[in-house]
């Protein structure tokens, strides 16, 4: 900014120093108007010092900016007068620039032609070049061929491989292709009596070699097919130089064993990684294919074995399906490297040989079970004991079952018992055919009758809770987890189809788990309630043949029809001799039960009576058995069918006087304090007859 100009105000003041002076100096003896005055004044000059400065300041800048702006104008016009030129300059180079570029275009095309002209010359060198180098290797291939020396043929036929890998993909190399995967074929031909000799000599170099070329001509499947035929042939023969007839069942499964470790041992250490990186899956793989070859078949030997234990069959297969599996687990020790998949393959290939067998176990397990129910002694007193041993066979069926066959068991086990049941139950029916026509008086053998087929209750009932328990098997699905922990065998056994289809085929009945016996085994069910009721009608007539005998002169008595000439009060009236009889031998029937009933048979009588009473659905239910009140029951059926006796009888004398109405109510009366004697109810029968026979007395 430019310096101030004193000028002006030297205008105003003259003496610059003076005025301040004067004015600011201060004056003890000023009075104050003097004072104010003077302050007025310098205002005033103050005021106007500031507008001629003002004045001034406009003044100068308007002359610079006159001045500025004439030279910038001046600078501008030289800047448009460049600017115009060096525009100029831009287009014509532009236009130079296009020209070059369209040279350039030009050239470059004329480039890419010659480029493109050249290539074409270049491919088709290279084809006529090929094509040359083709119809040479061509050419050759007969005479290498005919020269049969497979080492020139396989160095001819790998020059060919290189030459296709490397020629572009069209339509003559798809052709040379074709031509060159015949000509492997027939090197391939040619080379595996040499690869299958290098195996069968256990000639590790030769075979790493015969490998390599395979892998060089782009063959290694059928490196590994030639392999795995070979696997198969090898265990083949050597399986059938070994005379299987001369050893037993544990020999042969070691043996067997140690063939495929051998045979895996063996081959692995031809091919084994890193010529072979799945030489183990190769092997395993190979071996499970083998057991379709075989010559004698595993199955065929298993059958021998099996079927030449004439004693005990199905026991047989108890002990096959153990070793059996156990062999099968210890492939998986064995087998290196190879997944888990593959040998869990060749374990089951090796069970599914004892599949077979598995199917023919109901025909098996029917046969065993009739031999051994024809080997039980119905005479004497050794049938009573054959229940027992019946079930304990049936038992041992049922856990044969579930062991051979797990939760499919429940099929065939019903159908290979119920024929062994009905044979049983049969002979039973024979039994008491006899014990009916014989005239034996022993008053405990009708009894038995009655106690035996409490006993087949008891034990039916036990056996009617294993096959719940089967069924409740059969019929829950399984989880994941479950799936996931089942063994090798359970896997063999579901993935065979047979016997999922038979429990599918049960399963599909509408089963009610309340009356499974009836359901699961109707036919045998059926029978038992048939000779339990034939037992107790039986015992009943057995028993009664005394009652009878007592009852037989009774309608005959002439005391029915006399007449008295005076009439006398029934406490003067005296029971008559079969009453007296009548009560003898309920209390001799008493004194034989008692014994009966507090022994081992006591329950299984129970059961029977409770059946023939209506209290089948409480037959399960019984715990313990209470002799007293078991008695009490046995107490109450004979007397009851005793009173039905009495009244029938009754009913067969044509006519009663009114005395003998009188005799008969005492002689009733009387047999109803004999029975309240013994602690039990009277029978409804007994007391609706004699309420009868008081109102005709009555009213007579």
């Amino acid at each position: 900014m430019d310096s101030c100009d004193w000028s002006v105000l030297d205008a105003v003041v003259k003496d610059r120093l003076q005025f301040l002076n004067d004015a600011l100096r201060p004056s003890v003896n000023m009075p104050m108007s003097n004072k104010i005055a003077n302050a007025v004044e310098l205002l005033a000059r103050l005021e106007q010092v500031e507008r001629m400065l003002n004045l001034s300041f406009q003044q100068t800048v308007a002359s610079k900016s006159k001045e500025a702006a004439s030279h910038l104008a001046a600078k501008l016009e030289n800047l448009k007068t460049e600017a115009s030129r060096i525009q100029g300059k831009i287009w014509d180079c532009g236009k130079e620039v296009q020209e070059c570029n369209d040279k350039n275009a030009h050239i470059l095309e004329e480039l890419l032609a010659l480029h493109r002209e050249k290539v074409q010359l270049t491919v088709l060198q290279k084809r006529f070049d090929d094509e040359e180098e083709w119809r040479t290797l061509v050419e050759e291939v007969d005479g290498i061929f005919s020269a049969g020396q497979l080492a020139s043929m396989t160095d001819h036929v790998l020059k060919m491989h290189q030459f296709v890998s490397r020629s572009a993909v069209d339509d003559q190399d798809q052709k040379r292709q074709s031509y060159l995967d015949n000509l492997k074929d027939q090197l391939i031909s040619a080379i595996t009596p040499s690869v299958i000799a290098a195996f069968h000599q256990r000639a590790v170099e030769s075979c790493h070699d015969y490998a390599g070329i395979f892998k060089s001509l782009g063959r290694d499947k059928d490196f590994e097919s030639i392999f795995f035929s070979y696997i198969k042939r090898d265990f083949g023969k050597i399986w059938s130089s070994i005379s299987w007839s001369e050893i037993d069942i544990t020999d042969l499964l070691k043996r067997l064993l140690d063939l495929l470790v051998n045979a895996w041992q063996d081959n692995s250490r031809l091919v084994g990684p890193p010529v072979l990186s799945n030489a183990d899956d190769l092997i395993c793989a190979a071996l499970s294919e083998s057991f379709q070859i075989l010559q004698p078949s595993l199955e065929s030997l298993l059958q021998n074995y099996h079927f030449n234990d004439n004693a005990q069959p199905t026991k047989s297969l108890l002990n096959l399906k153990s070793m059996l599996e156990q062999t099968a687990n210890s492939v998986s020790l064995y087998f290196g490297d190879a997944k888990q998949e593959t040998k869990l393959q060749l374990g089951k290939k090796l069970l599914a040989e004892f599949v077979p067998l598995l199917i023919r176990y109901k025909q098996d397990e029917t046969s065993y079970l009739l031999f051994e129910v024809n080997k039980f002694e119905f005479e004497r007193t050794a049938w009573t004991a054959s229940a027992a041993v019946m079930f304990t066979l049936l038992n041992e069926a049922s856990e044969r079952s579930r062991i051979l066959l797990g939760k499919f068991s429940l099929p065939l086990l019903l159908r290979s018992i119920e024929p062994a049941l009905l044979n049983y139950m049969a002979r039973v029916d024979q039994l008491f055919d006899q014990l009916d026509n014989k005239t034996n008086k022993h008053f405990d053998i009708w009894l038995k009758l009655v106690s035996f087929c409490g006993k087949l209750w008891h034990l039916t009932f036990k056996l009617e809770d294993t096959l719940k328990a089967d069924w409740q098997r059969m019929t829950t699905d399984d989880t994941d987890d479950e799936q996931d922990k089942s063994s090798l065998y359970e896997l063999v056994i579901e993935e065979s189809g047979h016997f999922l289809d038979e429990s599918k085929k049960l399963m599909s009945n509408s089963i009610v788990e309340p009356v499974l016996l009836a359901q699961l085994l109707p036919e045998y069910e059926h029978r038992l309630r048939q000779l339990t009721n034939r037992a107790l009608h039986i015992a009943c007539v057995k028993l009664l043949e005394p009652v009878d005998r007592i009852l037989d002169p009774v309608p005959k008595l002439p005391v029915w029809m006399e007449e008295k000439t005076f009439d006398l009060p029934n406490y003067s009236i005296v029971p008559q001799e079969y009453v007296t009889a009548l009560g003898q031998y309920l209390m001799t029937l008493a004194n034989k039960l008692e014994p009966l009933l507090n022994s081992d048979v006591g329950s299984e009588m129970a059961l029977s009576l409770k059946w023939q009473m209506g209290k089948f659905d409480n037959m399960r239910e019984v715990q313990i058995f209470d002799p007293e009140s078991e008695a009490r029951l046995w107490l109450e059926w004979i007397f009851g069918e005793i009173m039905i006796r009495f009244v029938r009888t009754i009913q067969q004398v044509p006519k009663f006087a009114i005395n003998g109405r009188k005799q008969l109510l005492v002689d009733a009366e009387c047999l109803c304090n004999v029975i309240e004697d013994f602690g039990v109810d009277v029978p409804d029968k007994l007391n609706d007859f004699i309420g009868k026979l008081r109102d005709e007395i009555t009213y007579s």
